[in-house]
């Protein structure tokens, strides 16, 4: 990635053509600034959860 780019990430199980049937959870939306962020051992990626990337 350069700096001003992002990224979108999305967490699902792939069911055929169902595969993005299920909304993603709100409650579970993330944005990672990669200039600031460090990876933890807390850092889980959940089911159905929508990450936006920045750098």
């Amino acid at each position: 990635m350069e700096i001003g780019e992002d990224v979108e990430l999305y967490c699902c199980w792939a069911h055929g053509q169902k595969r993005f049937a299920d909304a993603p959870k709100k409650e579970l939306d993330l944005v990672i600034d990669l200039s600031t962020f460090h990876l933890g051992n807390e850092f889980e990626w959940k089911e159905r959860q929508h990450i936006h990337v920045n750098k």
